[in-house]
């Protein structure tokens, strides 16, 4: 048998696509239990690492985009406005305006857009990798078990890689742990959803 337990990217139905844009929450879909469990925030950094040369065994580049903001021009009723900027990757100003009419609160307004700059100013990195789950197979490996949502440290020689990333969908063979795959990436919001989302609203502009 196997367990997705996620996609915090696959297809949802509208009602919980909404939900997610609305409260910035991150959601676990367990398959095997028909359970849907919303969090803040999953997972942690426990400094598991999948490598190589011990647990990684095969590792493919899915998406590498250089497409991100710094800065967001965030407009909710009645004109409320606020500008948060974000230059952690870099120094170029493109800007994003994001309006929701829902916010009537200045902070809130700042928070939740200070909350989505942070994924936003990162060019999206993201691969799909083959884990032999080790803690699964013995308890001596336990330092490396993992979960929906961990930021783990990605290192490959062969493919010149060693960057802090974040597990956003596993699937898990209980039976043969071995076969577990999951997907990494950088940011959980992708540039091109956002994209879409604005394009849908009052489009983007670049400044």
């Amino acid at each position: 048998h196997c367990r997705d337990t996620l996609s915090l990217h696959d297809a949802l139905p509208i009602f919980i696509q909404q939900a997610k844009k609305t409260y910035l929450a991150e959601m676990q879909f367990d398959t095997l239990n028909k359970k849907i469990n919303i969090s803040e925030k999953l997972g942690s950094d426990k400094g598991v690492y999948f490598m190589d040369s011990l647990n990684l065994k095969n590792l493919d580049i899915q998406s590498n985009s250089y497409d991100f903001y710094t800065r967001i021009i965030a407009i909710g009723k009645d004109d409320l406005k606020v500008i948060v900027e974000n230059y952690q990757y870099s120094n170029k100003k493109k800007t994003l305006i994001w309006k929701d009419e829902r916010y009537t609160v200045l902070e809130s307004l700042r928070e939740d857009a200070t909350a989505k700059l942070e994924e936003l100013s990162k060019p999206y990195k993201a691969y799909g990798a083959d884990i032999i789950d080790l803690a699964n197979i013995s308890n001596k490996y336990s330092i490396l078990s993992y979960g929906l949502g961990d930021t783990i440290t990605l290192t490959s020689k062969e493919k010149g890689i060693k960057e802090k990333q974040r597990i956003v969908k596993i699937t898990e063979y209980p039976e043969e742990p071995e076969r577990n795959t999951c997907e990494i990436a950088n940011t959980l919001l992708r540039f091109e959803d956002i994209q879409k989302e604005q394009q849908d609203k009052i489009g983007r502009a670049h400044v």
